[in-house]
């Protein structure tokens, strides 16, 4: 694979919540201006869990080469980075992006596509991350937030927090997010390190797409998703993963799973299992609406009307030139 020198590179990012279109938007704008996509989806990390992540879309092809998929011809990395047995951070995403960043050609446009606002935050650099060992000072950060400021910050390092996770105890939610993310985030303009000290995407952003519709909308496409995956493979996928002993790491307690996991040991019917799934989903799309909000920077694009679809489209276009 060729590779050229390390310098900054200009992205593209594509973000919204479950089922707003992300990834099919991003395939179409690659088709048409030679671009790959890079994923910031923090479920997507894992091998062997492709369904239940939509690594798999419906209706197009797929190929898995050592490092990237394609789909449709289009190179997706991102993809299978760890397996679920293992632990991951945005710090090791962010140090990830960069080191592919070479191996992608200064004439490709690079797309950051995802659901996972965390990810993308700081990758652009709007909260930075610690480099590891150069401050001893993550708890003391930490404990300035408020109990709830902590309680976001895990549910984004991990979704689904467990049943039985006392959310008022903030030793507990320290320790958790120490756990799973070290070295953790400053936000933007309140650090007092040099900023040789902090990690960020080796890239400058052009613009930041966000997709959006109705909520009912949006719940509509999630539910038909849920009800598509559990009529193909998905059992099979999680036969698999169950065999080789990946239900016993955090990662199976992430959207989908979790609720197969139950239907797998008979706790759930499948009409539960079904309807437990998309009541997840639709949790998980306004925990990420609520995130994106956040963000003053994306330009925002409803595509779930018909009539608007060409005029945003042109729109969307015009903001890669």
């Amino acid at each position: 694979m060729e590779k050229f020198k390390s310098q900054k590179r200009e992205i593209v990012a594509i973000v919204g919540p479950t089922s707003s279109g992300k990834t099919e938007l991003a395939i179409k704008l690659c088709k048409k201006y030679d671009g790959e996509i890079i994923s910031a989806d923090s479920r997507q990390i894992y091998e062997y869990m492709d369904i239940g992540t939509n690594k798999t879309p419906q209706n197009r092809d797929y190929k898995k080469y050592h490092g990237f998929w394609e789909i449709d011809n289009i190179r997706v990395w991102g993809y299978d980075l760890i397996t679920p047995d293992k632990e991951y951070s945005a710090f090791k995403y962010v140090r990830y992006v960069n080191s592919i960043l070479p191996n992608i050609n200064l004439k490709k446009k690079i797309f950051i596509v995802g659901g996972s606002g965390f990810y993308l935050d700081c990758l652009i650099g709007k909260i930075r991350l610690e480099r590891a060992g150069k401050s001893g000072g993550l708890r003391k950060d930490l404990n300035k937030k408020t109990t709830n400021e902590l309680l976001q910050i895990l549910k984004d390092l991990r979704f689904d927090q467990p049943a039985n996770f006392d959310i008022n105890n903030r030793v507990r939610l320290i320790r958790a997010i120490e756990k799973l993310q070290s070295p953790i985030l400053n936000k933007e303009g309140k650090a007092t390190k040099k900023s040789t000290d902090f990690i960020t995407g080796n890239i400058t952003t052009k613009s930041i797409i966000g997709l959006t519709a109705p909520r009912e909308y949006l719940y509509d496409r999630a539910d038909a998703w849920v009800d598509y995956i559990w009529g193909d493979n998905f059992y099979s996928e999680l036969q698999g993963l169950i065999s080789r002993g990946y239900d016993n790491y955090p990662a199976f307690q992430g959207l989908i799973y979790k609720q197969g996991l139950n239907y797998y040991k008979g706790l759930n019917s499948l009409e539960e299992t079904l309807s437990l799934s998309k009541f997840a989903v639709h949790a998980y799309i306004r925990r990420q609406q609520t995130w994106f909000k956040r963000n003053k920077d994306i330009i925002w694009f409803d595509l779930s009307n018909g009539s608007k679809l060409s005029s945003n489209m042109i729109k969307i276009e015009n903001l890669l030139k």
